[in-house]
């Protein structure tokens, strides 16, 4: 429990923690059993966003424009549970074959010399290459060397990988061998 906040607003993230996400007639039946208003109902979830426990989605059409009420409320946990989760397995054991360590190398010098690279452009450069890029990836995204954006499919080097690779180098000496 969060000890800096309300009775009423500990009480309603007990709730919410419960049902990860309550809908405004949720809200407001809630409400309705402690017996508050509107007005104190809208600080409540004003305190919990201000304090970065939930997350309010849309604004319900019913409610007064001085103490606006969300249409949902979700608890901002769940977010970064699923971005854990999403790590997690990433970080799974990567098993990369004898020939394709060889290229890892070459992947990292490629990624650093063009920083930000489309993910479909990398996979056509090297498919000669390499058989399976994505145990490479995985790797080269568990050492912090790269960012990999699947949903957008971009490959965006890290800091730490830029610094490494510091020297220039031609885009023809990426694939010789």
């Amino acid at each position: 429990m969060n000890d800096n906040i309300s009775p009423l607003a500990q009480s309603l993230l007990e709730l919410l923690r419960i049902k990860k996400t309550l809908t405004i007639n949720e809200i407001v039946e809630w409400s309705k059993s402690k017996n508050i208003n509107k007005l104190v109902l809208s600080t409540i979830i004003g305190e919990l966003d201000e304090k970065g426990l939930i997350i309010q989605i849309g604004r319900w059409a019913h409610s007064e424009p001085l103490f606006p009420l969300p249409e949902r409320i979700e608890i901002k946990e769940i977010k970064e549970e699923v971005e854990e989760k999403k790590l997690e397995e990433i970080k799974e054991e990567v098993k990369i074959e004898k020939p394709q360590l060889r290229y890892i190398d070459k992947v990292k010098e490629y990624i650093a010399r063009y920083y930000s690279v489309g993910e479909l452009r990398l996979r056509l450069d090297f498919s000669d290459k390499i058989k399976e890029i994505d145990p490479i990836l995985k790797k080269l995204v568990e050492e912090g060397l790269i960012i990999w954006d699947r949903e957008l499919g971009t490959i965006t080097a890290t800091d730490k990988l830029v610094n490494d690779y510091k020297k220039q180098r031609k885009f023809i000496d990426y694939f010789k061998e």
